[in-house]
């Protein structure tokens, strides 16, 4: 977890994951993720609400990723989507 906050402070990236990208490069990358209700309700008039994936947040902004969030708090485990450089895709434990 340590490598992974220490490339995430130093770059603002989450591995292949960075601001601006679209949501569906992100979630090529990561796979489906679990959309705020917002996004059900409004569809494509939804600004500014998260999808997350495990404890990854990225909140999207006209079809593009405007921040990454990641939820730590002691106690907890924490875990975020891996991916295979190579493949782009996610794979779970």
């Amino acid at each position: 977890m340590m490598n992974l906050l220490i490339e995430f402070v130093s770059t603002g990236r989450v591995g292949p994951i960075h601001g601006g990208m679209t949501l569906a490069a992100a979630s090529a990358v990561l796979g489906p993720g679990h959309p705020h209700p917002a996004f059900r309700l409004l569809g494509g008039k939804a600004d500014g609400y998260p999808y997350r994936w495990d404890n990854l947040s990225l909140d999207v902004t006209r079809d593009r990723v405007s921040s990454i969030k990641l939820a730590t708090w002691p106690g907890h485990t924490f875990s975020v989507p891996s991916w295979h450089p190579r493949a782009g895709r996610t794979s779970r434990p």
